[in-house]
């Protein structure tokens, strides 16, 4: 059976827009869902009803891109227990201020490298539950992220090569992360700068 999607555009008075992705029963997405929003400047708002990333998902890269007029999404009904890629997911989102990701399931991604990078308006944003023993890449995950000052104190990095200015320009970051176990060989080239 065909699934009716319908996708709505409006623009708001102050030439952003919110982007209407409606469906009346639920819509598989692919394995593949980089890029999907990719550079949309002017978006201001996605409403997700019955769109839902799922467990054959497994790349969300670039997903969010450069959304840099971003100030709502909602991804709590996304399924991200196959996903392996989320580098670059929200990097550029400059106006979101929150971002609840607390059901990301992230136990097989191995690459988060720029994912919150330029997020410098985010505030709330709780990911002390991700699960990052298999992550290689957390290169300026948080770079420029000016407000984020999560406790990840309990993320197991031990698999990691590189966190090359991962918290660069992260301002308010000050918790303590003497605990993690950094490979001897692992990138930490300007992790602070």
């Amino acid at each position: 059976d065909d699934i009716k999607v319908e996708i709505y555009r409006v623009t708001n008075d102050d030439d952003t827009s919110t982007v209407y992705i409606l469906s009346a029963s639920d819509i598989t997405c692919s394995a593949d869902m980089s890029n999907s929003f990719r550079n949309l400047t002017a978006l201001k708002e996605i409403v997700f009803n019955n769109f839902n990333i799922t467990n054959k998902t497994t790349n969300l890269s670039y997903m969010f891109y450069g959304c840099s007029a971003l100030e709502n999404v909602d991804v709590t009904k996304f399924d991200s227990s196959s996903v392996r890629d989320m580098q670059y997911m929200f990097d550029g989102c400059s106006s979101l201020t929150s971002l609840n990701v607390d059901n990301f399931v992230t136990n097989n991604v191995t690459n988060m490298k720029y994912m919150f990078d330029g997020c410098s308006a985010l505030t709330s944003l709780n990911i002390d539950n991700f699960v990052t023993n298999n992550v290689q890449y957390m290169n300026s995950m948080f770079a420029f992220s000016e407000n984020f000052n999560q406790d990840i104190s309990n993320w197991n990095v031990s698999n990691a090569e590189n966190m090359q200015y991962m918290f660069s320009g992260a301002k308010s970051f000050n918790k303590n992360i003497s605990r993690w176990n950094i490979k001897k060989d692992c990138n930490i080239r300007g992790m602070f700068n």
